[in-house]
Parts: C-alpha cells; sequence; structure tokens
C-alpha cells in the first residue's frame, strides 16, 4: 500500500513545465563561462550651487529674541547672558507687568507683580523682569525701579523704568 502512495505522489512530479524548466538548465549547463555583467549607466554629476545663505538663521531653528539678535559688541559688559535660563517674569515686556503689591518679610521686600494672563508673581531685588534683560534694582512701598538693558547705535546702555502701584479703576 505505501509503495502505491508513493508512486502516485511521484508521478504528480512530471508535466510540460518541468520540460521546459530541464530544457533551459541543459542550455546554461552547456554555454561555458560566466554570464557576462550588465553595463551599468555613468552616474550624472550635478552642478554645485552656491549656498548664499549660510550666515543667517536656519529656518528650523526657533527665533531669537532681540538680545541675541542685536549685532553690537558681544565683550561689552553690559550684555545680558544669553546662556541663562529666563525667568517667568522675562516672557513679558514692562509695559505689560503691573505691580499689584508689596511685601516686607523682614529685612526683605518683595514685590507682587501681575503679569498679562493673570498670574501674580512674586519678585525679589535681583530678579529679572521684562524682555529687554531688566533687573529688579530697588523695591519700596508703592513701587519698583528696574534697570533695563537695551542696545542703541552705541551699543549696549542701561535704562532705568519704575512699576508702580495704581489705583484699581
Amino acid at each position: 500500500m505505501s509503495c502505491l502512495v508513493s508512486v502516485v505522489l511521484l508521478s504528480g512530479c512530471h508535466g510540460p513545465e518541468l520540460d521546459q524548466l530541464d530544457g533551459t538548465l541543459s542550455r546554461i549547463r552547456q554555454t561555458p563561462g560566466t554570464p557576462s555583467a550588465s553595463r551599468i549607466e555613468p552616474l550624472v554629476v550635478y552642478p554645485v550651487e552656491a549656498y548664499g545663505y549660510s550666515d543667517t538663521r536656519s529656518p528650523f531653528q526657533a527665533v531669537q529674541s532681540p538680545l541675541q539678535i542685536a549685532d553690537v559688541n558681544q565683550d561689552a559688559p553690559l550684555v545680558p547672558d544669553a546662556q541663562r535660563t529666563p525667568e517667568p517674569l522675562e516672557r513679558f515686556s514692562i509695559s505689560e507687568l503691573r505691580l499689584v503689591g508689596t511685601l516686607v518679610m523682614g529685612e526683605r521686600h518683595v514685590a507682587l507683580i501681575e503679569t498679562p494672563d493673570g498670574h501674580v508673581t512674586s519678585a525679589r531685588t535681583g530678579d529679572h523682569a521684562g524682555s529687554n534683560g531688566g533687573r529688579i534694582t530697588h523695591i519700596e512701598a508703592h513701587k519698583v525701579r528696574i534697570t533695563e538693558r537695551i542696545t542703541t547705535q552705541q551699543g549696549w546702555q542701561e535704562q532705568q523704568v519704575l512699576l508702580s502701584l495704581t489705583s484699581p479703576p
């Protein structure tokens, strides 16, 4: 019985496609040598174009603040530190900030400054405020003095700005 199954299975391995395959293989065996390599077309060499924008800001980088873009002497003593992490009040210009109160804790004065988005932030002398590299230099009961660093044609200069308590409307 097993011989009969083997004969039936082996007889299924014969057909017209196999005869054609045997003929192709015998022709390949009779051909001497290796098959010829196909010809590769030479690569097209394109002319090199000059890139004239290498000294400008990459379009893939965020736009920097005016303090970092200014074309002034970067070795001057008043140049803001671009590597320093910005403080929360530096996201807004001084004109957008509003003094809403001051506190005295021992010998230390604290200013309560409201941002345009409605948040009130406490600030001390030495903290940074405003988008022009401002620094809080003095806090009094009704006003805060901020020294900003601005760039002019002569280079970096300081200017004094006051935030004062205003009576509510």
